[in-house]
């Protein structure tokens, strides 16, 4: 798998979407699993899993009752970069059906991404960065960026549209700057303490 493939895959994320509301499971994942694969680490247990994407999906997600981390880390399967393992059986990844929560605990589930797609993440320099600015940029409003970085422990090589370094204090001293209020109207962009827009 060369770098366009890896970008292609990232490009045609199957997202579950109901009319305008789009469900940001999938590259809450992937943006997860890139920060952990920085930090050498291929294989991700369920546990981790379950825990660290239910409070991104918190956090950064539409309002729902119970997030599903459960979805997206059986589902990536079918998008040709995600593998799960586990000790013993788990159905198919093909089938609709996916395995109970429970059995994702009992049978140790581990999610990685394939051995393909690692490999082009290796080989290609700047490759994280440029996927992650792409799901960034696909699925979430920019106000965003910063925060969701942040909260999955992945630097990226912050460039303009020249190709010159961006300093990542800017956007914080606007906010801060302006109150974190639109400067035309006045209004409040932070919701229960995180910028909303």
């Amino acid at each position: 798998m060369d770098r366009s493939d890896a970008l292609h895959l990232i490009q045609h994320l199957t997202v579950w979407a109901n009319g305008d509301q789009r469900a940001p499971h999938k590259p809450l994942l992937v943006l997860y699993s890139l920060g952990r694969w920085r930090r050498g680490v291929t294989e991700i247990p369920y546990s981790d899993v379950e825990k660290d994407l239910t409070s991104l999906l918190n956090e950064f997600g539409p309002p729902r009752r119970t997030p599903h981390p459960e979805q997206p880390f059986w589902r990536l399967q079918n998008d040709g970069l995600w593998l799960v393992t586990g000790v013993g059986t788990l159905s198919p990844p093909a089938s609709d059906r996916i395995p109970l929560v429970s059995d994702l605990r009992e049978k140790e589930a581990r999610g990685q991404f394939t051995l393909d797609f690692q490999n082009a993440l290796r080989n290609n320099r700047g490759l994280v960065s440029e996927i992650a600015r792409m799901l960034l940029a696909n699925h979430f409003p920019d106000s965003l960026h910063e925060d969701i970085l942040n909260a999955v422990d992945l630097q990226i090589e912050d460039t303009d549209a020249a190709g010159r370094r961006r300093d990542p204090r800017f956007r914080t001293q606007v906010l801060m700057a302006y109150e974190y209020r639109c400067a035309l109207c006045g209004f409040q962009l932070l919701l229960s303490g995180a910028p909303e827009a």
